[in-house]
């Protein structure tokens, strides 16, 4: 990061040294006005959703991933290390810190909730 300032300084006499930090500063993630709108957690794998709704057999997993929507009109996959993942109902399913749900009790439904940022999202886990 500090070369990129320094050769932001080096050019900062160029009619070129306004356009040069916007960039620097987005690509390190200073863009101002740019922020987090929305997000939607879901199986990474589509084939096991049905409409909206993950159907697991005890002892299954699945993968959950994330897409955060900003302000600029732009989305991206949030890495599942940056999302706060949790289980409404963990004597029926739990999920890691990665975002791997696994069953591990009764037949039964429960929350699968991703919050970044503030922003939240949740989808429906049965296990059968």
């Amino acid at each position: 990061m500090n070369s990129g300032l320094r050769f932001v300084r080096a050019l900062s006499h160029t009619k070129m040294s306004w356009l040069v930090l916007a960039v620097t500063l987005t690509a390190i993630g200073c863009s101002s006005g740019n922020h987090l709108e929305s997000i939607q957690v879901y199986p990474a794998d589509s084939t096991v959703a049905d409409n909206t709704t993950v159907y697991l057999p005890s002892g299954g997993t699945v993968q959950y991933q994330v897409v955060g929507w900003f302000s600029d009109r732009t989305s991206q996959t949030i890495n599942p290390g940056s999302v706060t993942w949790s289980s409404s109902n963990t004597s029926i399913a739990t999920i890691s810190s990665s975002g791997l749900a696994t069953s591990v009790g009764p037949a039964g439904v429960t929350q699968i909730i991703a919050t970044v940022s503030g922003q939240s999202s949740r989808t429906e886990l049965s296990v059968q």
